[in-house]
């Protein structure tokens, strides 16, 4: 700031500082505003969707730990049932996680697997190979 040496100099920094804080106070408004619509619950919610689906393996993810659960859970169903014995139903939640965990964490492996073996049982897709 130069140096103030008459009244209208004065008035005049004055003046200019008067225009400056306005407008700094606007500014700040506006980033407030902006803050507190970015706070809102919901856009808090939207704006962490938007970023989890813009994840490159998402997709992957959802779809491995779908397959565990379907095979923990089909796994309990089958081997507790319907049973009220508490020790039944303890070791079959233990399996249910256990078998959960390592299909989601193999699941490209059993994804061959279970392509080859329907691959094996279809002989009409084998001669039409063949055949091209």
């Amino acid at each position: 700031m130069p140096n103030i040496n008459t009244v209208a100099d004065l008035k005049a920094a004055i003046q200019q500082l008067e225009h400056q804080q306005t407008k700094e106070w606007n500014e700040l408004k506006e980033e407030a505003l902006a803050s507190y619509e970015n706070l809102q619950p919901l856009n808090v919610l939207k704006n962490s969707l938007q970023k989890a689906a813009a994840l490159p393996n998402l997709k992957t993810d959802l779809i491995n730990a779908s397959m565990g659960l379907a095979a923990g859970y089909l796994s309990k169903a089958l081997l507790v049932g319907n049973s009220t014995n508490p020790i039944k139903k303890v070791v079959g939640a233990l399996l249910q996680f256990g078998i959960a965990n390592v299909v989601s964490k193999n699941s490209e492996t059993i994804k061959l697997v279970v392509e080859n073996v329907i691959n094996k049982m279809n002989p009409e897709k084998i001669i039409q190979e063949e055949n091209y």
